[in-house]
């Protein structure tokens, strides 16, 4: 079996790879444009130049973004510390409880409490500005932790 760092490894040369056939593939085009002719160029000019925007066209739609910008502030804020959760969450599949961040030197667990914090204290802003039943959030937390636990469980159990 490999070791995950000769997996790395392997991964990170593929991305190189790939990486350097997408510069390629870029040169390439970029000399097909530099070699076409002027009168395409100046044809182009000018079909770009006629583009028209579409009219604008009054449809029902069931979408009604949210506009007030603190609602949206709120909601973006709490998206934004979910992603960061799920990227640490990522990185310690990846490297074990005991890696470290790159970029602080803090071990994986703690960069992991600080994320369920910000993600906790994100969900109780939301709870308050938007008044949210806290009641049925509190059942549906509980119901839910009582059906996934077992299954978490079973996982490391072979028959």
């Amino acid at each position: 079996m490999k070791s995950i760092h000769s997996r790395i490894s392997a991964w990170w040369e593929r991305w190189r790879l790939q990486r350097e056939r997408d510069k390629s593939e870029s040169r390439f085009l970029q000399d097909i444009i530099d070699e076409s002719t002027d009168t395409m160029k100046k044809e182009t000019r000018r079909l770009v130049k006629n583009i028209q925007p579409l009219p604008y066209v009054d449809v029902w739609t069931p979408w009604h973004p949210i506009t007030d910008p603190v609602e949206v502030k709120y909601l973006i804020k709490t998206v934004e510390e979910l992603g960061e959760e799920v990227s640490i969450i990522a990185r310690t599949t990846i490297q074990g409880w005991a890696g470290i961040d790159p970029t602080t030197g803090k071990p994986n667990v703690e960069c992991l409490e600080d994320e369920i914090a910000d993600v906790e204290a994100c969900n109780e802003l939301l709870k308050k500005k938007f008044n949210l039943n806290r009641e049925r959030i509190e059942a549906r937390k509980k119901k839910k932790m009582e059906f996934l636990e077992p299954l978490h469980e079973a996982a490391g159990k072979t028959s």
